[in-house]
């Protein structure tokens, strides 16, 4: 989970490492190589993205209300 603008700005260039990782395993790796590995990436890049919704969602709420 998110907390603070520190960890978010963090989990940012987190999920753009893993963006270009994922990217360089498909351009390495054709369908069917590394699966696992693609879809570890993939699963944590979705993580991610999870956490930085609700810490945009709980900021817009709390700078709305």
């Amino acid at each position: 989970m998110i907390d603070t603008s520190d960890e978010y700005e963090k989990a940012i260039s987190d999920l753009r490492i893993l963006e270009q990782r994922i990217a360089e395993l498909d351009r390495q790796h054709p369908v069917g190589e590394n699966a696992f590995t693609k879809a570890s990436v993939r699963k944590l890049i979705a993580i991610i993205n999870t956490d930085l919704a609700a810490f945009e969602s709980r900021e817009g709420a709390r700078l709305s209300g």
